[in-house]
Parts: structure tokens; sequence; C-alpha cells
């Protein structure tokens, strides 16, 4: 009986060593599931479409901005005329509250007590009393909670606006003079400078004594004022004395006399033509919008106004909840990162719905200078790109990367045919680098980048952040630009090696979070063949596998950003693993796959994660946050660009697969 046993064993062994001996090796990732998940979303995808050859969605946020929407009807005088469209924003506001009467800071996120208020007056003020269910509850929250007093200073802004919080005094601008610095404000310009028009103006909406939120306040007396705060004042006064110190040098003291028309053309002068909102998104055309209603008996703006209203309606999206608006559309990152997506799930230039996307991406290619030009390190023409669909003067590093890119791939060998316009969009790149090596957002750092960094810490202005830096040299690898050739990328290498943490991660700003940055980073660091430390690589993979759940993929929460680490979803999420899997499959591939025996078996456990996670449709539908409006503020969803990074990633890996194959 021994025999026999011993006898099987050995006939096991010399079975499994013949096998194992043959040129057909045991692949973890079935072939015939992914090529077919690929098809299925691939396809998926392109029934997304538009006729125009583009993809398109609203920013998926909190109600924030559906508020605001309905607050700046009632400022402009619109609310009658916009009846039927405030009923169903309201509608969606109803429809989102949770049971305890709160709005929660994103989904499945804890309540937020400011967009609670805000919600509140927005209803208020449409017409609810307090005999409503819903407001009964939120009134509740509110005064459980520290009353309206409690909310934080971004929320008593917008109120005060709408006299149910005082402004403290702050020193005087005539906005005339305010432009001569607005370079150096990066975007915050588009609202600190409508602002404070209006706040000097005092032209603050006065609503019918029904609509005040006084029951809210614990304290109707102190609760009431906006303390000042010590940061803000600071970057006032740091303004005052780079205004003054430009009047003495111009010898001008024009730019303080009172008066709105110079003013009034700067603002109009950022409007776009197409769509007119100002600066591409809602909270900046918000602003805009309420100086434009406050001079407009100086200075008729009608026209202007009526242009941005019309194209704040068209970004709404009726949903079965109620009409929902976002901040932006994402048009642009929907577009790149799905031809991105088809051209690496096999198909080509050649193809027609990649040859129609490309041609979508040169002609929002902007030719319109913005303020950016104020800031480049040398004169440069237009050459980005924008967030949205219209964008034609406010461009961002990020976009412009990723376009770039994208139509380096598209055109592989044959891109020296586009030669004039891909050097166009480098240039502008180049010229956007900040002196410390990295690349910031919309603009490059200013004098004034420290004071307004602290004034308000978790907002991006025109800083160097690890996100875009990352993004550019992912870019400019494909142009051939390394550490060893280039004197730029070897700058960016530099501060985006300072930035590294302790632990070997890197922290994110647009999208969640360490885990997705630092997969990021080092796939970056890779493609641009950066010579990097072997310990600290090791440390950086060590981070992120660690990190990995055991059904193989990633889940972080938002809440990294508000605690400064760490801190675990509970559950994988499809987007962000592939936000992931894009870094690590970068950094195998600019690495020479020299480390796949460490990552082989954690990508092919992410794989697989990905294929048990699609939907019948070809689609994932992740509900996961993964991108970020402001780090702590506001967070946010872009469901096209979320399901095309998962088919990216799948063609990646399918284009090396036999790198994968477990020997």
């Amino acid at each position: 009986m021994c025999i026999k046993k011993i006898t099987r064993c050995w006939f096991i062994m010399l079975c499994a060593g013949v096998l194992l001996s043959t040129t057909s090796l045991y692949a973890s990732v079935d072939s015939t599931r992914l090529e077919t998940a690929i098809s299925d979303s691939r396809q998926a995808l392109l029934e997304q479409r538009t006729q125009q050859g583009y993809w398109f969605s609203g920013v998926e946020t909190n109600t924030m901005y559906t508020s605001l929407q309905i607050l700046l009807y009632f400022y402009l005088n619109r609310q009658d005329e916009a009846k039927e469209n405030i009923a169903g924003l309201c509608r969606y506001l109803m429809n989102t509250q949770a049971q305890d009467g709160s709005w929660p800071f994103f989904d499945g996120g804890y309540p937020h007590l400011g967009l609670t208020v805000l919600n509140y007056f927005a209803l208020k003020l449409s017409g609810y009393g307090l005999e409503e269910p819903a407001l009964q509850r939120s009134y509740q929250y509110i005064r459980n909670h520290g009353g309206a007093e409690a909310t934080n200073r971004i929320y008593k802004i917008l109120l005060a606006l709408f006299d149910q919080f005082s402004f403290p005094e702050i020193p005087s601008f005539p906005a005339q003079s305010l432009i001569y610095i607005a370079p150096q404000l990066s975007w915050l310009r588009m609202i600190a400078i409508p602002l404070m028009v209006v706040v000097q103006e005092k032209a603050f909406y006065h609503p019918p004594a029904q609509a005040y939120i006084s029951e809210l306040f614990i304290n109707k007396t102190d609760g009431m004022l906006i303390s000042p705060d010590a940061d803000i004042i600071s970057l006032l006064q740091s303004s005052a004395a780079e205004i003054e110190t430009i009047a003495q040098a111009d010898n001008n003291t024009a730019i303080f006399r009172p008066g709105y028309r110079r003013y009034a053309h700067w603002l109009l002068e950022r409007q776009n033509a197409t769509d007119g909102l100002f600066y591409d998104y809602m909270p900046s055309t918000f602003f805009a919008l309420l100086s434009l209603k406050t001079i407009d008996d100086k200075i008729k703006t009608s026209p202007a106004i009526d242009k941005a209203l019309q194209g704040l309606r068209a970004m709404q999206v009726n949903l079965p909840a109620g009409i929902y608006q976002p901040p932006a559309d994402d048009a642009m990152p929907s577009t790149y990162s799905v031809v991105l997506a088809l051209l690496h799930s096999g198909q080509s230039l050649e193809d027609e719905a990649v040859k129609k996307g490309v041609d979508f991406l040169w002609s929002r290619q902007q030719t319109k200078y913005g303020d950016w030009v104020y800031q480049t390190s040398f004169p440069v023409v237009p050459g980005g790109w924008g967030f949205t669909l219209n964008s034609e003067s406010f461009a961002d590093t990020d976009d412009t990367a990723t376009a770039l890119l994208t139509l380096r791939t598209a055109y592989a060998d044959s891109w020296k045919s586009r030669r004039s316009d891909f050097r166009r969009g480098l240039q502008w790149l180049f010229a956007m680098q900040n002196r410390d090596g990295g690349w910031g957002t919309w603009d490059r750092s200013s004098l004034l980048t420290k004071t307004m960094k602290a004034a308000a810490p978790p907002i991006v202005f025109n800083e160097s952040v690890v996100d875009h830096t990352t993004r550019v040299l992912n870019a400019l690898s494909q142009f051939e630009y390394t550490e060893a050739n280039s004197l730029r990328v070897a700058r960016a290498v530099k501060w985006l090696e300072s930035m590294q943490l302790e632990d070997g991660s890197w922290e994110g700003t647009w999208f969640v979070d360490y885990v997705y940055q630092t997969a990021n980073v080092l796939g970056a660091l890779a493609l641009v063949k950066a010579e990097q430390n072997d310990l600290s690589v090791d440390k950086s993979l060590d981070y992120i596998l660690e990190k990995q759940n055991s059904d193989g993929g990633w889940g972080e929460s938002p809440y990294s950003f508000s605690y400064k680490q760490y801190i675990v979803l509970g559950h994988s999420s499809p987007a962000q693993t592939a936000l992931v899997l894009f870094g690590l499959l970068n950094f195998l591939k600019g690495s020479d796959f020299n480390l796949i025996d460490k990552l082989r078996t954690p990508v092919n456990d992410a794989v697989n994660y990905l294929l048990s996670t699609q939907k019948s449709g070809g689609l994932w539908n992740d509900p996961t946050i993964t991108g970020v409006v402001f780090p702590d503020i506001q967070y946010a969803r872009y469901p096209v660009f979320q399901e095309s990074i998962i088919l990216m990633v799948l063609g990646m890996y399918n284009e090396n697969k036999d790198f994968f194959v477990q020997n």
C-alpha cells in the first residue's frame, strides 16, 4: 500500500514537471475573460459617445451648487421666470436629504453642517415653510449641532451675501485697483475680486422676512457676526501693499479712482463667448454674476448675465430625484480618457471613434490668451487645453498634459505631421513650470502664493502639486524627454522626490489620495527614466501593496485628506483600483519590468478583481468618490472618466500580458 502511494506521488510530480517544462504556462488571469471584458466595456463606452464625437458628463458632487443656483436666481431677480427650474432644484434637495435632516459631505460621508444650513436657507427662500417636514428635520439637526453659527467660514460668507450673517470690517479696495494684482491671485481672482465689489457696495440680497434663518442661531447676537480671520486680513494687507507699490512705480493714482467701467471690461473679457460662463465653472460664474448685477445700474450688463444663466442651465442634469446643478461638465477628461482607453484596447487612429475623438481634442486646443500670460516663465502663445467643453482661455496643466499624451499615443510614429500643434502644447507646459520644478494647476506660483495658502490651506491655488507634475512627466516621456536629457524633467524629478513622505508615500491633490498618488509618482518617475533609490522604491511599493484588499482591489476614503493619513474605505473600488493599476503598469513598463516578480501577483489579483466586478452591460457603475474639487472641502465623481480608466488599465495589461503569466 505504501509503495503504491509513493509511486502515485512520484507519477504526479513527474507529470507536473513535464507540464511546467512546456511553453504552455498557466496565467492567473483568463485571457478569454479579459478580452471579453475589454470588448464589452469598449462597446458600452462607444454607446455613450455624443453625435459630435466626444464624451461628456456633469461632475457629480454634493448639493452645494444646486442651492447656489437657487440663490443666484433670487439675487438676479429672475426667480419668477425660473419658477419651474427652482421647483426642480428644490425637489433634488428634498430627495437627497438624509433621515436626520442633514445633507452629507459626499455620498456615504458624514453630515455637513454648513451645507445643511445653506440648503435649508435655499428651501426657505424658495417658499418652503417651517411646517415642511424636511425643514423641521434640518432645524433639529442644525440646532443639535451648534446652530448656524457653527458653520465654517465659506458657508458663512455665502450666506452673508444674502443677509444671514454680517461681514467684519475689511480694508477697502476699489475694484479697478484689485485687477492690477489679479495676475497673482490664480483662479481666486474670479471669485475674490467680484466678491469685493459686492461687499464694498454692500449689495447684499435682502430676502422676504419669512425666509430669514434666525431660528437656526443659538446665539442670535454674536452668532450672526463673521469674526475676522487673521490670515485673510494678512492677505488683504499684502494685496494693499502690492497695489501701493504698483501705484508708486507707475505714478498712477487712477487705479484708486471710483467707478466700474474698467472692472466691467476686465470681467467681460473673461466670459466665454460660447456658453457665457466665467472661467468655465459654476462658482466663478456665480460670483461674477453677483458683481455684474451690483454694477448693472451704472453699466448695463444684462446681456452678459442672460448668457451666463443660459450656460448654467445647459449644464443641469434632470434626474428622477429632481434637477441637479453640477459645478462644471467634464468633456475634456471624459474624451481624452476614453480615446486613450480605446487606443490601449486595440483601436487605432484609423477607427472612426478614435478619429472623431482626436479631431475633437484638436478643436479644443486653445488659441485665446488667458490670465496665465502674466505668469509664464518665458513668452509663449496659447496651446493648452481646459477642463470643460467650451473652455476658451482657462487652460490647465493637467488637461493639457493628458490631451498631449492621448494625441501622441494616437499618432504613434506619425505624430510629427502635427509637429507645430504638439509644440504649442509642449511649450505652454514648459512655460508654466514653477520655480521649484513642479507644476501647478492653472497658473505659476506668485508672490502671494504662500499668503493665500496660509489663509485657506485646503484650497489649491497656483502652487506646485504632485498630481499635475506627475501627469506632465507622463506626457513628456512620450516625447522622449527623460531625466538625463532634459533639465526641466530633472528639476521636476528632484521636486517630486522632495515631496515623498517618510512612509514612502506621496499625498494626492485632485484624486483620492495616498495609494493612488504613490503608484502614479512611481510610474511617472520610471517613464522619464529617473534614477531612483532601490530602498525608496521598495518602501513605496510596500506601502501600496500593504493597502491592497484580500479581493485584489484598493479602496481609500476621502477622509484621508481630512486626517492627513491613509484612511481605509472599507471596501474595494473598481475606479480607485484602476487608478492605482495605471501607476503600477506605467512603473513596470518604464523600469523594463525589472520588478515583475514582486508585482505579478498583486497586479493579477487587481485585474481579476476588476473582471469580477464588471456589470452585465459592460460598465462598472462604481459610486465611489475618486475625485476632489478641493481637499477636505468637496469631493466628486467623474462617471465617464471612472469607466474609461478601468478599460484603459485592462487594455494596458492585455498589451503586456505575457509578463504576467505565472512561471
